[in-house]
């Protein structure tokens, strides 16, 4: 008997998202996953020490980062939108960073060499944290999304704080200043747009 795939499901079970239970799609997906494949589920923070054993990695509700690729024939893997921001891998503070029509990207396949292509988020306003080594200083925001440095002081939540930790704990700088830029989306959650080490400018 032929040895089947092996599939690591990674997800988040407790995934806090409004408006409806992400462990149920969950449930779902991984009962028809398991008629073709033999899988094992596993926590997000799990998946790297596990994978190296698997033929294939799913990973859902790992965490707030915008949908991200690389690769302009890889677009039918973003939500579909009229407009993409496009910006370099090695940026910083929005530099080179364009926005770009879809039936642009289709069809004229974008040079993207160092390119990053995601979907063209409407949200609120933006919001940094500071981390002096891994203790938290004081939080910036933008209440204004068209003047991003427009900056006003931050009160964030508990919540704010514990997202903003998690790039922190996750980053392997021992030492120096860590900014975590992110976005506040109209349904209320906060989406990574940046984390950048040693801001220069501050």
């Amino acid at each position: 008997m032929p040895t089947r795939p092996k599939v690591l499901y990674v997800s988040n079970l407790a995934y806090p998202a409004r408006g409806r239970r992400c462990c149920d799609e969950d449930i779902h997906l991984t009962a028809h996953l398991r008629k073709d494949f033999d899988l094992a589920i596993c926590h997000p923070e799990d998946a790297a020490s596990l994978m190296a054993a698997f033929d294939t990695v799913v990973v859902r509700n790992s965490g707030p980062v915008i949908p991200t690729i690389d690769d302009p024939k890889h677009l039918d893997r973003l939500p579909r939108t009229d407009e993409y921001v496009v910006k370099p891998k090695a940026g910083a503070d929005s530099h080179g960073l364009k926005f770009v029509a879809r039936d642009q990207i289709a069809r004229d396949r974008i040079e993207n060499d160092g390119n990053l292509i995601q979907p063209r988020i409407d949200f609120r306003y933006e919001v940094s944290f500071y981390f002096v080594d891994h203790d938290f200083q004081y939080a910036l925001h933008a209440p204004d999304p068209a003047q991003r440095w427009e900056l006003a002081e931050y009160t964030p939540a508990a919540a704010d704080l514990e997202f903003a930790r998690k790039f922190i704990d996750w980053n392997d700088l021992d030492h120096g200043v860590q900014r975590v830029d992110a976005c506040r989306t109209r349904e209320g959650d906060l989406l990574l747009v940046e984390l950048e080490d040693l801001n220069p400018y501050l």
